[in-house]
Parts: C-alpha cells; structure tokens; sequence
C-alpha cells in the first residue's frame, strides 16, 4: 500500500507539471531564420539583437520583435521618357 501512495502522490505533481511545460514551453522558443534577426526586449528595455536560430524567451518578461533582412527592389518606368526608370530599395520587418 505505501508503494501506491506514494504513486498516486507523484502523479498528482507529475500531471499538473506536464501540462504548465506544454502551455509555457511553445511561448518561450522561437526559431529564427537565416535572413531574419530578432531583437529581444526585456520589460521594454533593449536586451539585444540575435542571430539566426534557436532563441529562448522567458514569458511575459521577453519580447521579440522579428526583423527581415531580404531587401526588395521596386522599378517604375517613368512616363516621361521610357529610359529612365526609377528605383526604390526597401527593407521589410515583420513583427
């Protein structure tokens, strides 16, 4: 009998511990991507910039702000003349 006590005793902290870890563990990781970086906030305070990867979060505390590295180039052709087109190069971030 002492055997499934202790048993039941352990799976009632077992149980409730399995079910906070599913519920924090998907907040507190982000992958980033090659082309992207994260820049990681700390009760509003800038902690830093990180690279590409596995980044760990504590949650409610840390904020991560995604940026997008990709550059992408407009071209409008001018209706004055054909010849000159003018050119726009922007950075997209993503939150």
């Amino acid at each position: 009998m002492p055997l499934l006590e202790g048993l039941v005793k352990l799976v009632g902290w077992v149980i409730p511990l399995v079910v906070l870890a599913i519920i924090i563990l998907p907040q507190a990781i982000r992958i980033l991507r090659e082309y992207e970086r994260g820049v990681i906030f700390r009760l509003g305070k800038l902690l830093g910039a990180k690279g590409p990867g596995l980044i760990f979060l504590i949650p409610i505390v840390d904020r991560m702000v995604r940026m997008d590295l990709r550059v992408v180039t407009i071209c409008e052709a001018s209706s004055a003349r054909r010849r000159s087109m003018t050119c726009f190069r922007s950075a997209r971030a993503s939150t």
